[in-house]
């Protein structure tokens, strides 16, 4: 597969970003995918449409190293530029707008970037507050609750989880690398540009292995990490095929990450976590709706600047050197009939009467305007993200009736609902590899995970509800109606709580009734 971006006329970026293989390349799509969406990369290694590589199940990839090439040598050359590309969009530095064709000599050149991509990203990245989960035992263990929480503080848990949910949202997926330091587990969030995980060929596409790698004057080195083991790999491109050179040592601390034997892991300590099974990114689908809109109000900004640079524009005589030298520094355009021409004879009685103007653009403003918005609108609508500076949400969210916020805010909640399914089965492996390192027999499937979406909430319809039904309904039913509540489950334990003191201090008080009433008699 060719595609050079520089060299390409069509170049089209959504079709570049876009898991897969772009159309508008050399490659045709119906003949190099079988009816499954696998493409055969030469040795035993496939890919899918979804940029997801496969391995059969039966093979050790230690023993494979020309399709350990084969698969970072693909990575490096199709996949990372896209990743790349992703990345550099999200900072700021945007592709289309920046490698433009430069302005005719004169003429204004403005190349004005709005960030949409980092704005909506962002945006998603704080309404899922993914580093708020709530991690708890169904059974009430305290025990292992102790341990889960004592861990995901020492561990930083809140901060790695939340960059790991953004790279994600950038990339379409991210890893969370799991290790053992030597005295406990720790994770580290991991970028799909340094970082390949490798699925089996089986119907459900169980995680093999996984790669961190990094390219140099001398080839590739890096870490195979396995279930049982990290393999330290390095390359010598100095004599023949690079696929044949490659060798591996599991006892070798060379390569990338740390290496370290996990026999006790119950899962490859690579997580995957991805917003989509397409692993399409936030930016992916409005990439194309993002350079109109820095192209719309770049060309809106060369317009107010061509409106300052005005023509001057003399007919009729001629302007003497010294007053053409005068001018020079600004626009000047000088019409005089010369002698014996047929302009001289144009005017009443041979004289043409002299006159001063401005020559300016005619103004195109409202047909921008409208591009414009439309464009911003689109942006917002595909990617199902809420405009936070929308005048229509008001000033005051609390003004705001639960029902219409619901509604507002309802694409953005189904989209962080899906991806917080997504992170939810992620967590599940994190903590069975946890259990199995510390040795707790529970499992860790029992765990429930609560998400806490930064909603905004109608706080007094929402305390009416609850008003309405406390005591009528169990505690456990009455508090859903508090959706702005962050923790349910502390406030249903305090509620049983001061619900057993009641009970408690009702009871001695009826026993001292009693008492009073014996002594009397």
């Amino acid at each position: 597969m060719d595609f050079n971006i520089d060299d390409n006329e069509h170049f089209n970026m959504q079709d570049f970003m876009l898991p897969g293989t772009p159309i508008n390349s050399n490659v045709n799509i119906a003949d190099s995918f079988t009816n499954s969406g696998k493409m055969k990369l030469g040795g035993n290694a496939y890919i899918d449409d979804n940029d997801v590589f496969i391995y059969p199940k039966e093979m050790d990839i230690t023993g494979n190293m020309d399709d350990l090439y084969t698969i970072i040598n693909y990575h490096e050359q199709f996949i990372l530029p896209k990743y790349q590309m992703k990345s550099m969009y999200y900072k700021g530095r945007h592709d289309r707008i920046i490698e433009k064709d430069d302005a005719p000599k004169g003429k204004p050149d403005s190349r004005l970037i709005i960030n949409f991509p980092k704005k909506l990203i962002d945006t998603f990245n704080g309404f899922c507050n993914f580093g708020k989960v709530q991690v708890s035992d169904t059974n009430n263990n305290n025990e292992i609750n102790n341990t889960i929480q004592q861990w995901l503080e020492k561990s930083d848990f809140d901060d790695l989880i939340t960059e790991l949910s953004k790279l994600s949202d950038i990339y379409g997926r991210a890893y969370l690398y799991v290790f053992d330091n030597g005295q406990d587990i720790e994770i580290a969030p991991c970028s799909p540009m340094d970082t390949i995980v490798v699925y089996d060929d089986t119907v459900k596409h169980n995680p093999m292995f996984a790669i961190r790698y990094s390219n140099g004057n001398n080839g590739y080195s890096g870490t195979i990490i396995t279930p049982a083991d990290d393999y330290a790999f390095d390359t010598n491109n100095t004599v023949g095929s690079l696929g044949k050179n490659l060798s591996v040592d599991s006892s070798s601390d060379k390569g990338i990450g740390i290496s370290n034997k996990h026999d006790d892991f119950p899962f490859l300590p690579v997580l995957e976590l991805k917003d989509n099974e397409e692993r399409i990114g936030l930016m992916d689908d409005v990439i194309n709706l993002v350079d109109s809109v820095n192209e719309t109000i770049s060309n809106k900004t060369n317009d107010t600047d061509s409106f300052k640079n005005s023509y001057l524009f003399v007919s009729g005589t001629k302007m003497d050197s010294d007053q053409v030298t005068d001018m020079n520094q600004h626009n000047f355009i000088n019409l005089y009939p010369k002698s014996g021409s047929a302009w001289e004879y144009a005017g009443q009685n041979g004289v043409i009467s002299p006159s001063v103007s401005f020559i300016s653009p005619t103004p195109n403003d409202e047909m921008q305007e409208n591009t414009l918005n439309r464009n911003i609108d689109l942006i917002y609508q595909i990617s199902q993200i809420v405009d936070m500076n929308d005048s229509k949400l008001g000033s005051n969210m609390s003004n705001i009736s639960g029902t219409a916020l619901f509604q507002r805010y309802q694409t953005m909640q189904s989209k962080a609902n899906t991806k917080a399914k997504k992170l939810k089965s992620l967590l599940r492996q994190l903590f069975s590899i946890l259990f199995a390192y510390k040795h707790i027999s529970e499992d860790a499937y029992a765990l429930s995970y609560s998400f806490n979406f930064n909603v905004p909430h109608n706080v007094i319809e929402e305390t009416q509800a609850f008003s309405n039904v406390f005591g009528k309904v169990p505690n456990e039913d009455s508090v859903q109606y508090l959706k702005s509540l962050p923790n349910k489950q502390d406030m249903i334990q305090k509620m049983q709580q001061i619900k057993e003191q009641s009970q408690q201090i009702t009871a001695n008080a009826s026993d001292k009734a009693i008492s009073d009433n014996k002594g009397d008699k």
